[in-house]
Order: structure tokens, then sequence, then C-alpha cells
């Protein structure tokens, strides 16, 4: 027997898939806050807002007419048609909200527009209106929430402590003030202040009043306009997470969870940041509201471009021009006072990073863009999108560099470090890194170029291999060559190695192509291999911790390294050079 559910369950249902959480009632709440224009949103929760959740703001408001309407399921003031779904820059549009919210939960909601002289007050209980009146209210919309799930135990046995619900509502209310740095966030749990943002409208200052000093002073503004505007904040170097909590994304203003635009922060940081280290950003990406699905999710977290290789593209693209572009050498931070280290900051002042200017170029030529549209097999979209962000690009591939002859030479230590100095600063070179940095993108360069040195050997190598493996290598003879291996085919299950690389010793190609072999499937369709092979094959060729060099040789490396794409970081992600400025050391030594 098939049985019509009625409207209170259908109403339960939907509220399981839009409310998950504490949190998830707060972000669509607020997100409807911001939808009424609100320039002030205060939040307060008890219990981790399990037991209340209030939000006050100073928007639209809803007309009296229409108060009990706006707890029916897909009611809403953002949609007349379906074509308006490919045309929305509003948040909260499906019209789930609030009566998802209120059939799980006691709400009491106060409400009144400019234009009435009295406000209206409802309230519903399992979303069941149980009374509506007319009380005095300020502009704007009051909306209470108590003892959420309280009819559906099944779920409300399912959450998670307080500390850790209240944790998770932190987050949501950090994000969404970050995406509106124009409204004045006010949050209070159980009475204790946790979060007040200034509400001026500069990007820069909520980010400071929720991360502190310390991730301000170390982001880089970026700023690009095209087929798709990007501008925010990127982390250098000297700031990164073991995971991606940090990475703040806003797409035509909805904070989005989007695997493309996470994809594309990784490749742009990638040799920048330690391995298994993370971005920090606050970007916002506006695009034609007609090229992207918002819909394809209750919560709209998720979003889904139309020509995502594009996006991309041009992001991954951005980042990594802005980063190579800025300063990425090491800093030394030495906390000079352990006891002030811990103290609350009376005032956060946030650095006017703001007024820096980025360079703009034009005509860039990334050749690691080559290599991912080369072994990814994109579709020819994808090609044509590369060619149309090269025309319609304001970079080109003249980073940041560092030019060594500026700098005077003070000796090394521990046989190890070299030590250099310019004016009023000192900076620190692991030797190794230094080298190791070298050796990769020389290789890296001829890699790209198909332009491998080979060393033909006298003595050839001959190696014993499966029949799969032969294979492999009859299929691919010219992408082994293209690392500089000469190779046939020798007798049964035998290939002839006549040639290697000559940057590297013939134990460690011999590994190498053995590596190639085994994962030839990946190198087909990936270039993360490649780099993390040949990061490694130059790791073990360059020069050791301990080894003993000249003046004359550290010269050398310091005029190779000075012609490196990218002088501050090594393939693996480590700070080459660190920074020791005078007035620091001054400080150490408690001269100031």
């Amino acid at each position: 027997m098939i049985n019509i559910l009625d409207e209170l369950t259908i109403n339960k249902i939907s509220a399981g898939e839009v409310v998950e959480r504490p949190s998830s009632a707060i972000k669509e709440l607020i997100e409807n806050s911001i939808d009424a224009n609100s320039t002030k949103i205060s939040i307060e929760i008890i219990d981790g807002g399990k037991e209340l959740i209030k939000i006050v703001d100073n928007g639209d408001g809803i007309s009296s007419n229409e108060v009990e309407k706006a707890f029916l399921r897909h009611a809403t003031s953002k949609i007349k048609k379906i074509d308006d779904l490919y045309d929305l820059y509003s948040l909260g549009f499906r019209g789930e909200a609030l009566a998802s919210i209120s059939a799980v939960s006691k709400v009491e909601m106060v409400t009144k527009t400019k234009d009435e002289v009295i406000g209206t007050k409802i309230v519903l209980h399992g979303g069941k209106i149980i009374s509506k009146e007319p009380c005095s209210s300020n502009n704007g919309t009051i909306i209470i929430i108590r003892d959420i799930f309280f009819n559906t135990p099944a779920r409300k046995k399912f959450l998670k402590s307080s500390k850790t619900e209240a944790s998770n509502i932190s987050d949501i209310i950090n994000k969404l003030a970050i995406s509106n740095p124009n409204i004045r966030f006010d949050y209070k749990n159980s009475n204790n202040k946790i979060l007040l943002t200034p509400g001026n409208n500069k990007f820069l200052d909520v980010i400071s009043s929720i991360h502190g000093r310390d991730i301000a002073k170390n982001l880089i503004n970026i700023d690009y306009t095209g087929k798709i505007k990007i501008n925010g904040y990127i982390g250098n170097n000297n700031i990164f997470r073991s995971n991606r909590n940090f990475q703040y994304i806003n797409v035509n203003k909805r904070l989005v969870k989007s695997k493309i635009l996470l994809d594309a922060i990784l490749e742009a940081y990638k040799g920048i940041l330690p391995i298994n280290k993370h971005a920090i950003c606050f970007l916002n990406i506006f695009v034609d509201p007609s090229t992207i699905d918002v819909n394809i999710h209750p919560t709209k977290l998720e979003v889904k471009f139309e020509n995502e290789n594009e996006v991309y593209t041009i992001l991954k693209d951005t980042i990594r021009n802005s980063l190579l572009n800025s300063t990425l050498t090491g800093k030394f931070d030495y906390k000079i006072d352990t006891i002030k280290k811990y103290e609350k900051p009376k005032e956060i002042i946030p650095l006017n990073i703001e007024s820096e200017k980025i360079s703009k170029f034009e005509n860039i030529k990334d050749l690691s863009l080559d290599i991912y549209v080369e072994n990814s097999k994109l579709n020819d979209k994808a090609l044509e999108a590369k060619e149309t962000f090269y025309q319609e690009s304001l970079f080109k591939k003249e980073y940041n560099k560092i030019n060594f002859n500026d700098f005077s030479f003070v000796g090394t230590i521990f046989d190890t470090y070299i030590i250099i100095s310019n004016k009023e600063k000192m900076y620190i070179l692991d030797q190794h890194v230094v080298h190791e940095k070298i050796l990769y993108e020389k290789y890296m360069n001829k890699f790209i170029n198909s332009s491998i040195d080979i060393q033909i050997l006298l003595d050839p190598i001959i190696l014993q291999l499966y029949n799969n493996d032969i294979s492999k290598i009859e299929n691919n003879i010219d992408l082994f060559k293209k690392f500089g291996f000469e190779i046939e085919i020798f007798g049964n299950n035998h290939i002839m190695i006549r040639g290697v690389p000559n940057m590297f010793k013939i134990p460690e190609s011999q590994n190498f192509i053995l590596e190639l072999i085994d994962n030839i499937d990946s190198i087909n369709s990936s270039y993360d291999l490649k780099e993390e092979k040949i990061a490694s094959l130059a790791c073990k060729k360059a020069i050791k911790a301990n080894d003993k060099i000249s003046e004359f040789e550290v010269k050398s490396l310091l005029k190779n390294l000075s012609e490196c794409e990218n002088p501050f970081t090594c393939p693996h992600g480590r700070p080459i050079i660190v920074e020791f400025t005078k007035n620091e050391i001054e400080k150490m030594f408690k001269r100031i």
C-alpha cells in the first residue's frame, strides 16, 4: 500500500536535508538576514545552540500579512519561475529554511518593515502556529529557536557535545563574516563575547578581527578580471595549515565547496608549501550566474560550473603568478616576551595591505599549464580556455628574483648554512636545498622543452623485466626519451639502457626508470608523479649538509639560484632562504 505523507512529516524530512545540526540552522538564518540587506547581525547561542539560538538583524523585515507565508515550504521572494534559478545572486532562495527549522523546533519571530508602524510576533511549535499578534519592534527581524529537534529524538541524539556544536557554529559565523565585510557581526556564546567585526566593508579588517595580525601580515592581495573576476587575499609560504579549514571561497558572495576550486589552489601552491600542508586563502570569485548551478545540494554549499576547466585554469594561474610575483623569503618569528605572547590583544590593528599594488603584466606563458593540459588529455574547450586566458591575462612570466650581487657573503656555519647580508638584513640559506632547487628547475625546464642532455653509456645497463613491463616500455618509448633515457628492447623480457640523463648518476637513473615503469599509467594522466620523482632525484644529487664548500662554490650556487623561477622554496615546499632583520636581532639581545 502506498501512503501519501502528511505536510508535517514532509517538513521533518525536508528539515533533515537542510538542518542537520544547529550550525546548519544558523547558516540559513544568517543568509536570510544578509539577503534582507542587514548591516548589523547579532547571534547568541546557549548549550551549543541546542537550548537557544537567537539572531537579530536590522534588515528589511517581513510585512505582517506575509509572516505566516514565510514559514510555508517553497515560499520565497527570490524566484518566480524556473529560469530565475540560473540568475541568482541571493543566498537563501528555496524557501525551505524557515519551514524546515520550525518543523523541528520551537520558534518565535518578531519582525517589522520600515513602512509599518508596529511589528508582528509569531510563535510556532513543531511547525504549527501557536500565536500571531502585533507587538512593538525595531525595523528588522528577531528570530529565536529553542529546543531544536525536540520532536525528532532520533536526530537529537546524534548531535555532538555542546563544545563541538559551538565550534561548528563559530566556524560558520567566521566564514559568513569574512564573506560579508560590510556587515557588523556580533556573536556571543552563553553571554561570552566570541566575535565582533567592524562592518566597515574592508576585507582585510574582518580577516584581522577573526584570525589576527600574524595571518594578516602574511597575506598577498590578488585581483584578476577577465572572463571571471577574482579578488581577495592568499597566504604566503610563512603561513599554512595541515587541513583546508582556512580556505574561504565565495562564489558570487556565496560560501561554497568545490573540488575544482580546491584542486586549483592545491596545484597553485605546489612546491611553495611543505608537502601535506595547505594554503590559507580568502577568495571572492564572481561569475555569470547563468554559468553555475548552486541548486545541486539542499544546503547550497556545493556549486557546479559550466566550464570547470576554464575556471580551474584561471584560478590556479592567478594564484600561482601572484605568489611568484611576491617575495616568498622565509621569516624567523622570534617571540621576545613569552608571557605577552599569550595575552589577548586589546585591539587588533589591521595592516594596510590593501594599499599595496600588485604588478600587472600581459602575455603569460606558463609552462606548467602546458604540461597540465597536455597530460590531462583535456578537451578542446580546455585548450581554447588556456589560449583565451593567455590573451586576456594580467600576468607574464616575470617573477620576483633575488639579485645576489647586492649581498655580502659573510660565511658558512656548521658546513650546512650560508650566511649573507644586505643593508640591515641577514639571510641564512640551506646549501642542500639551494642546490636541490637549482638541479630541479634545470631538469624540469629541459624536460618541458624536450631538451634533456643524454649521457651515452659505454657499458649499457641490461634489465630483466616482466612481460607487462616490456609492453609498457614498447608503448611509451618516446615518453622515456623525453625523460632522458635511450632504451631498446633486448631479447626476451630484457631492455638495454644505452643513455641516461647526464644530470643524474647511473644508480639513481636506474632506480628512476623502474619507478617510471611502475607508475607509467599515472604519468600519462598526472603531472604530480613527474614533479615528485624529479624532486627526489634532485635531492639525492644535491650537495648535502656537512659538505664543505668554498666561497667560489657558494657564489656559483647563489648565481644559479638567482636565475630560478622560484628561488624561495625547495621542490618540497621548504624555505630556501630565511630573513632576519637588524631590528629582530637587537630584540633578541634586548638592545631595544
